[in-house]
């Protein structure tokens, strides 16, 4: 918890956007706290009548500045008195790649009107990806997410099981039904399907977590991840792969397309995209409500942003789309 004091000092700097810590001693020389800003780097900021994030150039060394009224200046220019028991330690950066690697300290003025504020971030965090995220850790995956799990078995060549789970995994269409997954790096998934045309895509629960995440660890080739696991397998009906006997739902899959993903310079990435039209459906009678498969009481399993961080669905809500014309609308709509 902030003390009073702190929540002051917070409401004069404008802080947003940001997680403020405690106040710590000693920090780099000073001998009063040093407020340690949490995942705060910075974009570039310049000089202008609203203080913008500016997003022309490349981001470098973060230009904190303190606004007058409507005039926007330099810390250096204000005229204000700097107290060194009230400054703030920032993350800054040299380069535009080399976030986080420095750190510059900024006094804040004893003397500042509480309309004089240091302008830390914008309200948006916004990154070109290329350039680099300026945060702990990369956000993509957290906020495409939760991501279903394609539990993935195949047969090689010569007819030995691979079972694998993949968080790049979704539906495309509806009619017909095509599934398709992303391998990172041409694993044997992906080496199976492209020698057989076929693949199964189970459905991972809580109760399969750990046995799910135990057919992720990276074996030799020709090792049966669903004998790995203790898992038993059960015959498909149209594809040769076995299925996951318990999985709630498992979906039989021939392989439409294996395709190489690149960027937009056309340079190859690791990953590719492979998809497959379902040919069998397999459900187990134990889910079905009312003839509905009953998500609530299968409790699918989902990734999520960080290296271990998954979503359980255990309740659904409804929501019907609009029918019929509405007020404004321009056409368009979702899947």
């Amino acid at each position: 918890m902030l003390s009073k004091v702190d929540e002051q000092i917070a409401e004069i700097l404008g802080i947003r956007g940001v997680n403020v810590q405690s106040p710590k001693l000693g920090h780099e020389g000073l001998s009063g706290p040093v407020w340690g800003l949490d995942a705060a780097c910075l974009p570039t900021i310049e000089e202008g009548p609203e203080a913008h994030a500016t997003s022309g150039r490349p981001p470098g060394r973060p230009q904190l500045l303190l606004r007058q009224g409507r005039e926007t200046r330099h810390k250096r220019s204000t005229g204000l008195t700097a107290d060194p028991k009230t400054s703030m330690d920032l993350p800054g950066s040299n380069s535009g790649r080399a976030y986080g690697a420095k750190r510059i300290t900024v006094n804040v003025a004893t003397n500042a009107a509480p309309s004089d504020k240091v302008i830390l971030m914008p309200d948006s965090h916004f990154y070109e990806p290329r350039l680099g995220h300026r945060l702990p850790h990369d956000p993509f995956k957290a906020i495409v997410a939760p991501r279903p799990i394609g539990w993935v078995s195949t047969l090689d060549s010569r007819g030995r099981v691979n079972l694998a789970p993949y968080s790049f995994f979704n539906a495309f269409c509806d009619t017909p039904p095509i599934v398709g997954f992303s391998s990172s790096g041409r694993k044997d998934s992906q080496r199976n399907v492209e020698a057989t045309g076929e693949f199964v895509a189970n459905l991972a629960t809580i109760r399969h977590a750990a046995q799910m995440n135990l057919t992720s660890a990276d074996v030799s080739p020709g090792v049966d991840e669903m004998a790995l696991a203790g898992l038993t397998a059960a015959p498909c009906r149209v594809v040769k792969p076995p299925r996951v006997a318990d999985a709630p739902a498992a979906l039989e899959c021939k392989v439409l397309t294996v395709l190489p993903l690149k960027d937009l310079e056309g340079r190859p990435t690791p990953n590719t995209l492979i998809l497959g039209q379902v040919v069998g459906v397999h459900i187990d009678p134990a889910y079905l409500k009312d003839g509905l498969f009953h998500l609530p009481t299968v409790r699918p399993i989902a990734r999520c942003g960080y290296r271990g961080d998954y979503a359980e669905v255990t309740s659904l809500f409804e929501m019907l789309r609009p029918v019929g014309p509405v007020e404004g609308a321009s056409g368009g709509g979702g899947g």
